[in-house]
């Protein structure tokens, strides 16, 4: 997955929001080569580089959809976060 955005969370220093896509390429029977993209979120201590590329284990997170809003025009919106699993 690639990172979109890793911006450090106003309200709480050292911690930083990481945006990334995940795209792919099917093939449909209908319609044919598509490509489909997810987008996923995470909290954590490390801010990752723009445009780089992150191996996630899907299988090791729980996906939660929490309300957001672009800040930009106040648009709210359901995002994917990836929550660690207990082990």
């Amino acid at each position: 997955m690639k990172v979109i955005q890793s911006n450090e969370k106003e309200t709480e220093p050292g911690q930083f929001i990481t945006k990334v896509q995940d795209a792919q390429i099917i093939e449909d029977p209908m319609l044919g080569k598509k490509e489909v993209k997810a987008t996923y979120y995470f909290k954590g201590t490390v801010q990752h580089e723009v445009g780089k590329e992150l191996s996630i284990e899907l299988s090791r997170y729980r996906i939660a959809e929490h309300e957001m809003m672009n800040p930009a025009t106040q648009e709210k919106f359901q995002a994917k976060w990836l929550h660690a699993k207990a082990l």
